[in-house]
């Protein structure tokens, strides 16, 4: 998901691993929406302001939906004609996106967010619940030291803060302050849930062994990541740990089959 202002900001937030966006040759409704760049309404007030957002998915529709909320005219791309009439029931402008398309041109960002792992969707309490065994990236993930993660609420306050400052080029690393093992957050979510509903859990699904190779190849391109730069956008993390975002997930179900 990247989030670009169009009523006269440019600046561009990649999410969840984007660096550069390629954009098929525009069609007069996406070249339309990219004149309307030029616009902007004087005196700041919420009237005439446009969001484009590239990639609707968990994390933009999460966004989108909140900036509606609070006076954006909201637009965006998504991957199928499904999803396009799915987010125009919404109430949002839509346009199918397709990055391997040959007839490509660059867009130039100049702000940047690089999201971690994102609370609420395929978290640990779900795989848990729901008794999934671990697919090979997730193994992969299992023997990282450390690895990094964001509750959806945090990217929105944190996209939502860079609004208020000037284009400057700078990443910004939204993650928590808590980086931690997959098999330690796997035993907090587990005691979440043993503690909530007792005798629900019948095997775990965090353990799983990981091939020697793929261990070691893995392990090569481990880093930690520093959200030290959040503190200068003036963010303070609703969710500074996996521990507060998984229970405050937990704590919004009603029931574990949610």
């Amino acid at each position: 998901m990247a989030a670009c202002d169009i009523s006269g900001f440019s600046g561009h937030l990649a999410a969840v691993g984007l660096r550069h966006y390629h954009w098929r040759k525009p069609t007069a409704a996406a070249s339309m929406v990219a004149s309307s760049a030029s616009s902007s309404t004087e005196g700041g007030s919420l009237e005439g302001r446009r969001m484009f957002v590239f990639g609707m998915g968990f994390v933009g529709r999460y966004v989108s939906t909140r900036l509606r909320g609070e006076g954006w005219e909201v637009s965006g791309t998504c991957t199928s004609v499904a999803k396009k009439k799915e987010l125009e029931e919404m109430g949002f402008n839509a346009f199918v996106f397709d990055a391997s398309e040959n007839e490509l041109a660059w867009l130039t960002e100049q702000k940047k967010a690089s999201m971690a792992g994102v609370f609420i969707i395929n978290n640990a309490l779900d795989t848990i619940i729901n008794h999934e065994a671990l697919s090979k990236y997730q193994k992969m993930r299992d023997s990282r030291k450390y690895t990094a993660r964001v509750h959806v609420a945090d990217i929105y306050q944190t996209i939502n803060a860079s609004f208020t400052i000037p284009s400057t080029g700078r990443v910004y690393n939204v993650v928590d302050d808590d980086p931690a093992p997959r098999a330690e957050v796997f035993a907090f979510a587990q005691d979440l849930i043993e503690e909530r509903w007792p005798g629900m859990i019948k095997r775990s699904v965090a353990m799983d062994t990981t091939d020697p190779e793929m261990r070691q190849d893995d392990m090569k391109g481990e880093k930690r990541v520093s959200n030290a730069r959040l503190k200068d956008l003036g963010v303070s993390l609703i969710h500074p740990s996996y521990r507060s975002g998984l229970r405050s997930i937990l704590d919004s179900w009603e029931s574990p089959l949610q």
